[in-house]
């Protein structure tokens, strides 16, 4: 138990010293030891980016986006040749936690290197798995989303309207073409025309 803080050990029934958490006043004893610090810590108080640190240690990292842009040349059906353009974005793990990360690599055996791999490549492919779940539910919200649609093209609007009409009677007829110019003599034949 080299590197152990005494207030980080207690005694057990037969009288030997055991590693209990160090953090919290936690008496954990299903214990590891920090890859960085050495101390013990229990499952509730390690790193949340990676099991072998305890909460404290591992803990100050920023990732660093860089947005970049490729260019691709394309050969068209017809022979010409063509370019496209994509943005693309490139990230970087910073911070004062960050650089400790290769030498402690380093420092593996051929076993545990293996058996972090596995786990790291475990859990990447679990946190694709659920960026590409999450990617798929909001894209399908997004498409059953009601959108407002417009509408090119002319619009024709009707109006209608509700004429009530009088019966026409030879006096408002006779009234009707002597507007229109009609001689006398033929609105007397149109009235009687009428009657009959």
């Amino acid at each position: 138990m080299s590197n152990t803080p005494i207030d980080s050990c207690a005694i057990n029934n037969e009288g030997v010293l055991i590693d209990i958490c160090a953090f919290n006043d936690c008496h954990e004893q299903n214990v590891k030891r920090c890859r960085k610090c050495n101390r013990p810590f229990c499952i509730m108080h390690c790193n949340h980016y990676s099991p072998n640190f305890c909460k404290e240690c591992f803990a100050n990292l920023t990732i660093i986006a860089d947005k970049f842009k490729r260019q691709f040349d394309h050969i068209a059906d017809n022979g010409q040749k063509y370019t496209s353009v994509e943005e693309r974005t490139r990230f970087y793990l910073d911070g004062p936690d960050w650089p400790f990360i290769n030498p402690w690599i380093e420092t593996l055996s051929d076993d545990e290197l293996k058996i972090l791999w596995v786990f790291h490549h475990h859990i990447m492919r679990t946190i694709e798995h659920e960026n590409d779940t999450r990617n798929i539910e909001k894209n399908r919200r997004l498409r059953e989303t009601p959108v407002a649609k417009l509408i090119t093209g002319t619009v024709t609007k009707t109006k209608s309207v509700t004429k009530v009409v009088q019966p026409e009677t030879p006096e408002s007829m006779r009234a009707k073409w002597k507007k229109q110019g009609i001689p006398d003599a033929v609105i007397d034949m149109m009235v009687a025309a009428m009657k009959t």
